[in-house]
């Protein structure tokens, strides 16, 4: 029996309310019983019978915390249906269904939906009436199931429900203009609940619940710090770096060079572009925003140099193509950091150089560099997530069946190679997917510099 065809889904619902557990138990059985942020996005797969057909559920388990929700859209093209997650020990995180509602019907209209009240298992800390739910449901022509993850109770059936509506074509209508609900954060829902139809008095259960679920604890977000601040736009523009050199400005020597997809010879390069830049046309208003300069690289068609010039460095990238203004902010805020932290280290060269191994620190913080660096594969981490992000673990595990585990992948390399594996996932959603990788472990950046030493007399 053949597949017949994919299906995308998309679970959705507040941070901590249970989705990855969900998925995780429909699609392998397992339960995972630690809370770990879903960072953007994980991608589940699994195949289903129903009626003597096969159907390949694409099932994408999205972050809930607000800080996913620049990233979610991206995954909302091409969606069939939707799976709306709430903790019903959590009555806040069923107000939020209504945002999460307005989000889908903002992205891909129409589409089916199911609710799914996780944790059931909890029993005496359920604090949404079952009245109230019902209300909810019927009144938004959606099915509600109560599951537990923990228990592997009622788990497959939101699923299943879900791809029926998808195949006899069932869409549930969205609202008139004017029943629209306002989109909010669901962190900036303060005002009452409502629910289309029926407004929840001030005393109302579900009030009285969410009163009182506030007094007794605040609402638990995972630490915004723990994540790195990297996107898929500036890991576009940075798929753009060819190399990186920073030259001291007074001798026009590098003293630290980044060879990532070119290799340049250093010495050649920074005295073409000191001597240029020192002799070129006079800068006149913003010593800053007018430095940037652009030169062809000698030798290599269709790259430019691009030039940051702080008082003491200068930065140097050579790119496949003119960088976006928010990279250019990201560089001058760390052109900033790096001479404010090395500043008495540029009278004395020598220590300089010594330092510049540190410095190499701040720049893979501020500019996540080492994204690009060959990538080594963390086979035990790779086999220990066989559940999840099956799409490019699998690109992954024939790039091994090809060359072996020990060897190195090129992010530009696997990039290429998921394209021609995977049909289903755009340039973001690879692009997201190998963030997640390399911030859990699984892809391991291989630090390649190449400190310059001065010569002496």
């Amino acid at each position: 029996m053949s597949i017949k065809k994919s299906l995308k889904i998309i679970v959705l619902g507040d941070g901590g309310v249970g989705k990855t557990s969900l998925t995780v138990r429909f699609v392998s059985g397992a339960f995972r019983d630690i809370y770990k942020v879903t960072l953007g996005v994980d991608f589940f797969v699994k195949t289903v019978d129903i009626k003597e057909n096969k159907y390949k559920l694409m099932i994408f388990d999205t972050g809930g915390q607000e800080r996913f929700a620049k990233v979610r859209p991206l995954y909302y093209k091409s969606a069939k249906g939707a799976i709306l997650v709430y903790d019903r020990t959590d009555p806040e995180s069923f107000r939020n269904i209504n945002v999460w509602m307005n989000e889908i019907e903002k992205f891909s209209p129409g589409i089916p939906m199911v609710m799914v009240g996780n944790k059931s298992d909890l029993g005496e800390k359920i604090f949404i009436p079952n009245e109230t739910v019902t209300q909810y449901a019927e009144n938004e022509g959606i099915p509600n199931f109560y599951s537990s993850a923990k228990l592997d109770s009622n788990i497959v059936a939101p699923f299943m429900k879900l791809v029926e509506l998808i195949i006899n074509n069932k869409k549930r209508e969205p609202k008139r203009e004017s029943q629209k609900r306002k989109i909010a954060e669901p962190s900036a829902q303060t005002e009452t609940p409502q629910v289309e139809g029926q407004m929840i008095e001030e005393e109302s259960p579900l009030a009285i619940a969410l009163n009182k679920k506030k007094q007794e604890r605040p609402r638990k977000l995972a630490d915004t710090q723990s994540t790195p601040d990297i996107t898929t736009q500036l890991m576009s523009d940075l798929l753009q770096i060819k190399s990186l050199m920073i030259i001291e400005k007074l001798s026009g020597v590098p003293v630290l060079t980044i060879n990532l997809s070119s290799k340049v010879d250093s010495y050649l390069a920074s005295g073409m572009l000191t001597a240029i830049s020192s002799f070129g046309k006079e800068i006149r208003g913003n010593p800053i925003n007018d430095t940037e300069k652009q030169f062809s690289q000698m030798g290599e068609e269709g790259s430019i140099f691009w030039l940051f010039d702080g008082q003491c460095s200068r930065f140097a990238f050579l790119l496949s193509k003119k960088p976006s203004n928010n990279f250019k902010t990201r560089v001058w805020s760390l052109v900033s950091k790096f001479e404010k932290e090395y500043r008495k280290e540029f009278k004395n060269f020598n220590g300089l150089v010594k330092e510049f191994e540190r410095g190499q620190d701040l720049i893979e913080q501020e500019l996540f560099i080492h994204y690009l660096y060959p990538l080594k594969i963390n086979r035990d981490n790779l086999n220990s997530k066989i559940e999840q992000n099956n799409l490019l673990k699998q690109v992954i595990t024939n790039y091994i069946a090809n060359f072996g585990e020990e060897r190195e992948i090129d992010i530009h390399h696997l990039i290429n190679r998921a394209f021609k594996e995977i049909k289903v996932l755009n340039y973001d959603e690879i692009l997201e997917t190998i963030i997640q990788y390399i911030q859990e472990g699984i892809l391991i950046p291989q630090r390649k510099a190449r400190i310059i030493q001065r010569e002496t007399m």
